[in-house]
């Protein structure tokens, strides 16, 4: 699946780009378009774009806690 995402990413976008790839979706790709950009490539799910927060937590715990992971290492890393 391809995912759209902003350009110039920070720490936590990267970090749930890593966990994507080799935790829950390893043939994932992404896209990186400009910031504030309306609309997105065809084809593609966005990932972590404003807006699309959950219950406003940041992106690599909401991926911890949405797909279920139990390795205690990512749950320390997410400070959970």
């Amino acid at each position: 699946m391809r995912k759209a995402t902003w350009q110039n990413t920070g720490v936590d976008w990267m970090a749930c780009l890593w966990l994507i790839n080799r935790r829950i979706e390893k043939e994932a790709e992404f896209t990186f378009i400009q910031a504030c950009t309306q609309s997105l490539p065809e084809n593609t799910d966005h990932f972590d774009i404003p807006g699309t927060h959950h219950r406003g937590h940041y992106s690599y715990l909401t991926c911890i806690k949405e797909f279920r992971l139990k390795d205690p290492i990512l749950k320390q890393t997410a400070f959970l």
